[in-house]
């Protein structure tokens, strides 16, 4: 049970390094209405998605290492 749920924690802060730090440009276009893109709060937002997908390439890989040294932890 507890793999099942670090593969699946894995893949989860996988796609959302994929989604916040790779493809930051639209998941700012999700959030940030079309009227509005145009300002700064726009660059400013997309950039803030790059900080977060640092945290869940952290979160990812702690989840990998974890799955890896499972027999370390009794």
């Amino acid at each position: 049970m507890l793999v099942t749920i670090l593969i699946l924690n894995s893949l989860w802060f996988a796609m959302g390094f994929n989604v916040f730090s790779l493809r930051h440009k639209i998941f700012a276009k999700l959030v940030v209405p079309r009227e509005q893109r145009d300002t700064p709060v726009f660059e400013i937002l997309a950039e803030s998605g790059r900080f977060l997908g640092g945290f869940n390439f952290a979160f990812a890989l702690c989840n990998i290492l974890l799955l890896v040294n499972l027999a370390t932890f009794p």
